[in-house]
């Protein structure tokens, strides 16, 4: 009985050499779908880090015009800074010269109230309108000057316009 049960029964060692056989077709194959899901997922890797450099050399393009841009601002923001820099000095000069455009006014409405009579009142209306609008507009210029106080019938407007024009083309010509 004991022949029998060794015919019919696999003996140890050849048990576990099927078993090992078996177990290393099996490790061999998870081996083989490994190294496939590795060669995949390099794939994958290859293409994610491509998308990533290629976003990053945009980013770094898109940084670069930026940073021109600002440079361009800053050079334009030193101009202005400049220009409003010169414009103070004008408007500190205009500003001094307004009680000297205004003495002289005064000092020429008396010699100009005898002028004034000798226009029709038509043109006399006009020509008042257009000193009240022109000292409008020097107000605009000259705050300091007091449209109250200003007599709109004798020529003190054309002066005070004058003495800016005059100024205005010294300024300009410096």
């Amino acid at each position: 009985m004991c022949h029998q049960a060794t015919e019919t029964e696999p003996s140890f060692g050849e048990g576990n050499a099927e078993g090992r056989s078996l177990a290393e077709v099996t490790a061999l194959e998870q081996c083989s779908t490994l190294q496939n899901l590795k060669t995949e997922c390099s794939k994958c890797i290859a293409v994610q880090l491509d998308d990533v450099f290629r976003q990053l050399d945009k980013c770094t393009i898109e940084r670069d015009r930026y940073k021109s841009e600002i440079e361009v601002l800053e050079v334009e923001k030193n101009q202005m800074a400049c220009q409003c820099e010169e414009l103070k000095a004008e408007l500190a000069q205009l500003k001094a010269s307004i009680p000297q455009a205004v003495a002289r006014a005064n000092d020429s409405t008396t010699s100009n109230v005898e002028d004034s009579v000798n226009f029709s009142d038509g043109e006399s209306l006009k020509l008042r309108s257009l000193r009240v609008n022109v000292g409008q507009l020097l107000a605009t210029i000259m705050p300091d000057l007091d449209l109250q106080q200003v007599n709109y019938d004798i020529d003190v407007v054309d002066e005070i316009l004058g003495q800016v024009v005059e100024q205005m083309h010294e300024i300009s010509s410096t």
